[in-house]
């Protein structure tokens, strides 16, 4: 079966087609793995794994309500954007929300009554204003962050208003600090700790979260010390190595699924901005296997 181009470029895949495969994967308790197999036998379909991890979380997305209906299944008559709607959005993108928390907040805005916002609306309309592919920064803050740095620190990066690249310059690493933790910063955490010293990488799911959650960290003892911080969660895998392998995984994981981080408030101040969408766990820990294991 072949797939048909979206107006962005991208492939797209019959939706009856998803749902059946997401809801057969979790009837059957298949690994994405086992669910691409599936799909090869039974429709002759080539899918990447990272694509149907993604059709998992946007099911996801549909049972909640925020993912609508497809363009043929929605009404030709729709309202254009207005002025107001536009910078609604852009003031979204610009504090860094995710695609869905965009949804969620534009919806829940008394003032913004045109239409039900849906995921596939707002992908669409942030491409039309040039929003997907780069956050225009925001230089006061990033100002800001540049004066609130170390003078052994650089900034390399300003992602944007949530969160920066800093680079040590007396050891070279490069890690990522969020703003808000920005007054806290204690130095360079691979000078503080030695960078062969030992750690570890946990994977945890809070499936009882009103946003069901993946939550990727590090600590050096997890199950003596991290672990008694968390309310009920499932434990995925914790993953031994040095404290500077476990750094450049937890930034790279960071970077590669940031936009389906899910922000929690359960974990309001106890590593939520390290959590994601449920459906990214094996994706998640099969990147950190990789990392670490080739």
């Amino acid at each position: 079966m072949e797939a048909k181009k979206s107006l962005l470029g991208t492939k797209r895949y019959p939706r009856e087609i998803k749902w059946k495969a997401v809801e057969k994967r979790n009837e059957e308790g298949w690994s994405w793995l086992e669910l691409i197999k599936w799909l090869k036998e039974t429709y002759d379909m080539d899918i990447p794994r990272k694509t149907a991890a993604n059709w998992g979380y946007e099911y996801n997305m549909k049972q909640k309500g925020i993912l609508g209906g497809s363009s043929a299944e929605r009404s030709n008559k729709r309202k254009n954007w207005d002025a107001i709607e536009d910078n609604e959005l852009r003031r979204r993108v610009g504090l860094g929300l995710t695609n869905g928390e965009i949804v969620e907040s534009m919806n829940e805005d008394e003032e913004l009554n045109n239409r039900f916002y849906t995921l596939g609306s707002i992908v669409q309309r942030k491409h039309r204003l040039g929003l997907s592919k780069e956050i225009k920064h925001n230089k006061g803050a990033e100002q800001r962050a540049k004066d609130l740095l170390r003078k052994d620190q650089k900034l390399l990066q300003y992602t944007n208003c949530n969160t920066i690249k800093v680079k040590c310059n007396t050891c070279s690493h490069e890690w990522f600090i969020e703003m808000q933790n920005l007054v806290l910063e204690k130095g360079c955490p691979a000078c503080i700790l030695p960078p062969n010293s030992y750690h570890e990488i946990y994977v945890i799911e809070f499936y009882n979260f009103g946003n069901p959650s993946v939550k990727v960290g590090i600590s050096a003892d997890y199950c003596n010390k991290r672990k008694k911080c968390f309310p009920e969660h499932k434990v995925i895998e914790v993953h031994k190595t040095t404290f500077k392998k476990a750094k450049e995984i937890e930034n790279l994981i960071k970077e590669q699924y940031g936009i389906y981080r899910t922000t929690p408030p359960e974990l309001h101040n106890n590593g939520s901005t390290e959590c994601y969408d449920i459906s990214q766990t094996e994706l998640i820990n099969e990147t950190i296997k990789e990392q670490l294991y080739g």
